[in-house]
């Protein structure tokens, strides 16, 4: 197996959920990443999905939350996000698998004749192809923490729990990490060990012992649960933690170092103890607990429906609250019924990225609104593109996006494909899906604005995932409606803009949010922030 020739040394934990969905396995899998990490250790963090799709690039963020876009352009799911933020570990698009995607190997194979007439099976076809790109780029990590989606007994789960069952049986430093329910029926005033019980059992049908057992939880108990379910599990005691609501994913994590996990899985791994520094995560959730100047943002998005779908946009506005000494409170608004009261005790806007003609109104109410009213505004990707369509409208009143509009005379944003036609220069890249951008791009900074100078640097570096860009026939009308070009490609594209008449106005074709931690919150949103807490 690929694992046992590169990396001997390799430790593995496989990380699956129980009972129910969204406990936050993907948190869990984060923050055991980021406690080793924070004690010296290399990790590799890594996502398996059973779902049919071969990557979630057309996936509605209503489905599963927010497209998550990894550095060399891959369409992944939002945990990936967790992993960057929490784990200390960045992401690429090795670390992101579907069930799908070995599925389509495998089908391209047959069709070629590379199995030479052999049946086409489960196993060992399916189970090989997936053990290869568990382990593809591992190499010279320390430690593999691979998340299983989705839940113990769901159908599409068992070719992958296969997977992992012969994986722990031909391996050497392989565990099984569960993240399981326990719920607290307040009628009868008792917690409820037995769905616990039930979901071990069931991965022990697949032939999988669980060796760690976390035990999601809303609140303390007190009771002696430990006992019960380790008799019933054959999970030892000290390998049984909880794993309880926090304030945040951050309070979580030190929670997680308070019942000490990570000393325990280096126990079982027969690894030596290291030290450790969290000073950065200490600092961070003090400031949290500080009693700071309160200001309001609104989102005004058109996925509302789904609390996940903005969830890279609201981890970066937190990052860059706390790193000027404020609280944000953050307001997901329905750009389509958005009124003109949900902003006006708003201290600041934020207008994300989307598809679709849908809510697009909301979006450039919005925008004039920040306008008019001098309110600090920051704008991704759609973002951009709406707000220069607002302004552009002033001088021509069909201005629109070929995207929404197909056959306006002013397609002032129309499809990278038609860019590519009338400038021959234009360079797509290899992070490219389709007609789709994707991935981190390179753009030069435009001297004497404040795109610049928040950046202090002469070129950004921001992840991308658009189809559509800004048509460079209307550039000189620009900034005959106040707007003014503060980044560009290597290809010419406008990459930002910003209004030099408002105290903060800036919109950018890239997803900025994507490249934001608690270590290093985005340029961007700093100075978005600090342009809000300066206007108290």
């Amino acid at each position: 197996m690929e694992n046992s020739k590169n990396n001997q040394s390799l430790k593995t934990i496989f990380v699956t959920g129980g009972v129910v969905s969204s406990l936050g396995k993907g948190i869990c899998a984060s923050i055991i990443s980021g406690l080793l990490s924070a004690r010296g250790f290399t990790t590799k963090l890594k996502k398996i999905d059973p779902y049919l799709n071969v990557d979630p690039g057309t996936l509605s963020p209503l489905e599963h939350g927010e497209v998550f876009v990894t550095e060399d352009g891959m369409e992944a799911d939002l945990d990936l996000g967790h992993y960057e933020r929490l784990g200390n570990s960045k992401t690429s698009k090795n670390d992101y698998i579907t069930a799908g995607s070995i599925y389509q190997k495998i089908l391209t194979k047959e069709r070629k004749g590379l199995y030479e007439g052999k049946t086409v099976q489960v196993v060992p076809h399916f189970t090989t192809e997936l053990k290869k790109a568990i382990f593809k780029g591992t190499e010279g990590y320390d430690f593999l923490i691979c998340e299983i989606g989705g839940t113990v007994g769901d159908i599409e789960n068992i070719a992958i729990l296969e997977t992992i069952r012969q994986i722990k049986a031909q391996e050497n430093n392989v565990i099984s990490a569960h993240v399981a329910l326990m719920p607290y029926l307040s009628k009868a005033g008792e917690w409820k060990t037995k769905p616990i019980q039930h979901s071990i059992r069931d991965l022990l049908s697949y032939g999988i012992q669980t060796d760690i057992l976390l035990c999601r939880m809303e609140n303390e108990n007190k009771e002696n649960w430990k006992e019960k379910l380790s008799l019933l599990s054959n999970i030892k005691k000290e390998n049984i933690f909880k794993a309880l609501d926090a304030k945040s994913i951050y309070h979580a994590m030190l929670a997680y170092e308070e019942e000490s996990i990570c000393e325990r899985v280096l126990q079982i791994f027969n690894l030596e103890k290291r030290e450790k520094d969290l000073t950065f995560l200490t600092n961070y959730v003090n400031t949290i607990e500080k009693d700071l100047p309160k200001i309001d943002i609104a989102i005004v998005g058109k996925y509302v429906q789904c609390k996940d779908a903005y969830k890279s946009v609201e981890e970066a506005l937190y990052h860059a609250a706390i790193a000027n000494n404020i609280h944000a409170n953050l307001h997901i608004i329905n750009a389509e019924e958005l009124k003109e009261e949900d902003l006006k005790n708003m201290h600041g806007i934020f207008i994300p990225g989307g598809f679709g003609k849908r809510a697009i109104d909301g979006k450039i109410k919005a925008i004039a609104y920040a306008k008019n009213n001098n309110i600090p505004l920051l704008g991704m990707c759609l973002g951009m593109q709406l707000s220069i369509i607002e302004a552009l409208k002033s001088i021509f009143p069909e201005a629109d996006s070929t995207e929404f509009t197909p056959n306006t005379p002013d397609p002032v944003v129309f499809k990278l494909s038609e860019w590519k036609k009338e400038d021959k220069t234009i360079t797509l890249g290899e992070n490219l899906g389709g007609t789709m951008r994707l991935g981190s791009y390179k753009s030069t900074l435009v001297e004497n604005t404040l795109t610049k100078s928040l950046y202090n640097s002469e070129f950004l570096i921001e992840r991308h995932r658009h189809r559509y860009v800004f048509n460079n026939k209307y550039k000189d009308f620009l900034e005959k409606v106040g707007l003014t070009i503060s980044a560009y490609t290597s290809d010419n594209l406008v990459e930002a803009v910003e209004r030099k008449d408002c105290d903060f106005f800036i919109t950018g074709q890239f997803h900025a949010e994507f490249n934001s931690t608690i270590k290093k919150p985005n340029s961007l949103f700093l100075g978005f922030l600090k342009a809000i807490k300066n206007r108290l």
